[in-house]
């Protein structure tokens, strides 16, 4: 016989707001899915406009006032996502020189003409 169980419904601790931006960067982020990660197959492409993480990302960040402001935010969630997902099973020992490439072209280091949309 089976047993039934009442477990509560899960309630943040925290009230939940949305940014005043959620919906905004719909178009953006499906333009730089297509040019920035132009290297990815379609299919892949496809599935991480699906995800919505330039929405998502007014949800983490609901009391930023300007899309100027969040605009950077968008762009590194949807950046993270795609790094780690990309490199998921990368070895440690060729993931040390990644990073390291990636933090010089972020302190302002020139990307070389090679390198992907992660990259860039």
């Amino acid at each position: 016989m089976k047993q039934q169980v009442n477990i509560p419904i899960p309630q943040y601790p925290w009230l939940h707001a949305v940014g005043p931006f959620a919906g905004s960067f719909n178009e953006e982020e499906i333009q730089w899915i297509d040019t920035d990660y132009a290297f990815m197959s379609e299919d892949t492409r496809k599935m991480y406009k699906k995800h919505a993480l330039a929405e998502a990302t007014s949800y983490l960040f609901p009391a930023v006032g300007n899309m100027e402001l969040l605009r950077p935010f968008v762009r590194f969630m949807l950046w993270l996502t795609k790094f780690d997902d990309y490199y998921e099973l990368c070895p440690r020992h060729e993931l040390r020189g990644i990073r390291d490439h990636v933090i010089d072209v972020m302190l302002g280091a020139p990307p070389e003409k090679d390198d992907i949309g992660l990259v860039r």
